[in-house]
């Protein structure tokens, strides 16, 4: 994929993200949106089971599956659509993509220059502060350019850059 093609990617995803940005901070109420909303309406769990097609009982499980936050997104949606709604999904990340990116670009860059400095005072050609942050900055805007698959590999030998899943031992596939 191109690197143009991915930074228009970038840009669609965050722009529409960002509608999302303002509800991150917005609770559901404690007993779940389906009860909330159910009670709202004035309907009862047994009226609710009944458009559904399912027991009474499994009405009372969903919602107390939905308080806890162990339901499935398709009971959601089949729970939405008696209620005739319909359910909103989306992963909002804390911070823009486009930072995120610019963020991983950097570490990546202070990785590659670890190793390279390193060697380099090894060789008693140490670079001075100020020209270390320029090169810095060169490599991360390189990383920016070129925009690598590699750009979100973990770092082979520190262990930085994993995330908290992976550093657990779980898997993370794509």
């Amino acid at each position: 994929m191109s690197n143009t093609f991915k930074k228009l990617r970038l840009r669609q995803v965050d722009e529409k993200l960002e509608r999302w940005r303002d509800l991150r901070d917005g609770n559901p109420p404690s007993s779940g949106w389906i009860r909330a909303i159910r009670q709202a309406l004035g309907m009862s769990s047994s009226q609710l089971a009944h458009r559904m097609e399912i027991s009474q009982q499994a009405v009372s499980d969903l919602e107390r599956r939905e308080a806890h936050g162990s339901t499935t997104l398709s009971a959601l949606r089949a729970a939405a659509d008696a209620l005739d709604g319909e359910v909103v999904y989306a992963i909002v990340p804390k911070r823009p993509l486009s930072e995120m990116v610019r963020t991983q670009a950097k570490v990546r860059a202070a990785n590659l220059l670890a190793k390279a400095t390193h060697t380099m005072s090894l060789e008693a050609q140490d670079l001075p502060d100020c020209e270390r942050g320029k090169q810095l900055a060169e490599t991360a805007e390189s990383l920016l350019q070129a925009w690598p698959r590699t750009l979100w590999n973990p770092s082979e030998d520190t262990g930085k850059n994993r995330s908290p899943r992976t550093q657990r031992g779980d898997s993370a596939s794509d």
